[in-house]
């Protein structure tokens, strides 16, 4: 009877871990970043309404229609992780941390939505004009970098948010070029500080490795049904003005990927956001089985001994 109980609670904590799952589904996605993410802000500022990095819908985009829930986006392209943007001029205080005082001031003091995603996707552009085989002028970027997203982070938490994404620079076309390894020396530093910002915030800080995700793709293109793992898109008419071409193309140009990738990013994020239920239950209610089976057995043998 205890062995039956034991077995019970076991498949009831399987059933909750799925019911958690799907609960996880987030009221809505708040995004705040670069290019990598911005459905529109930059470009509309030059006369192209809806203008994205890329030759359609991006992850963000994704992700947002899969759960069927609203896109509030924040997003610049060129963003850099403090208050400014690298384009200049009437964009130039649209960073992250100005991207945070804006959505905060329309909060108008009220706490943020707790059942809200929120993604944070910057830090590539901090990079923007280094000199990538000056050492220290890299670090000293990549640590006015983390030391800003841990600052959004705290912001976050403090306006009430309890799920935040934190993606990793996305890699460059050359693999082995400084700039790449700047960035991996950048996604290393992201890496490092997911876990540091989780344990000390309330909120719940996890990370999406989109260099991991791309890295591979490039490196295994036939696997994601790639042709074109290094080309880029945009330079060539057959692929820029055909969705169905570009669907074999990784790169849409020197620092952005196609809607493709996107699209397998976004439903990455949207495995890791809530996690496939069926297999967790079903190997709950695998264990009940056998332990039903142990115990007929054990009923089923004669004694030993007198």
């Amino acid at each position: 009877m205890q062995l039956r109980l034991a077995a019970i609670g076991l498949v009831l904590s399987f059933s909750l871990h799925a019911g958690h799952a799907l609960a996880a589904v987030p009221s809505k996605l708040v995004v705040f970043g670069d290019s990598n993410v911005d459905t529109g802000n930059l470009f509309g500022v030059f006369g192209v309404p809806g203008g994205r990095s890329s030759n359609g819908k991006l992850v963000t985009e994704y992700v947002a229609e899969a759960f069927g829930v609203p896109l509030q986006n924040f997003a610049w392209g060129g963003a850099t992780s403090g208050a400014t943007n690298v384009v200049g001029g009437g964009v130039a205080n649209t960073g992250l941390l100005s991207q945070l005082n804006t959505f905060q001031s329309g909060l108008g003091g009220s706490p943020a939505d707790a059942g809200a995603l929120y993604i944070v996707w910057a830090g590539s552009n901090d990079l923007v004009g280094a000199n990538f085989t000056n050492a220290a002028d890299v670090q000293a970027r990549i640590d006015g970098a983390i030391t800003n997203l841990n600052t959004a982070l705290s912001q976050l938490d403090t306006l009430g948010a309890k799920k935040v994404l934190v993606a990793t620079r996305t890699p460059r076309p050359d693999l082995l070029g400084d700039n790449d390894k700047a960035g991996q020396k950048l996604n290393d530093a992201i890496r490092g500080l997911v876990p540091t910002a989780d344990a000390a915030l309330a909120a719940h800080i996890e990370l999406f490795d989109a260099y991991a995700l791309i890295a591979d793709m490039v490196n295994n293109p036939a696997g994601y049904g790639f042709t074109q793992n290094l080309a880029l898109c945009n330079s060539f008419v057959a692929c820029r003005g055909s969705l169905d071409v570009a669907r074999g193309w990784i790169n849409w140009d020197d620092a952005h990927k196609t809607t493709r990738v996107h699209e397998l990013m976004g439903q990455a994020m949207v495995a890791q956001v809530v996690p496939e239920p069926a297999s967790v239950l079903m190997m709950g209610l695998g264990v009940l089985a056998l332990m039903a089976v142990a115990s007929r057995r054990r009923v089923a043998r004669p004694a030993q001994g007198t």
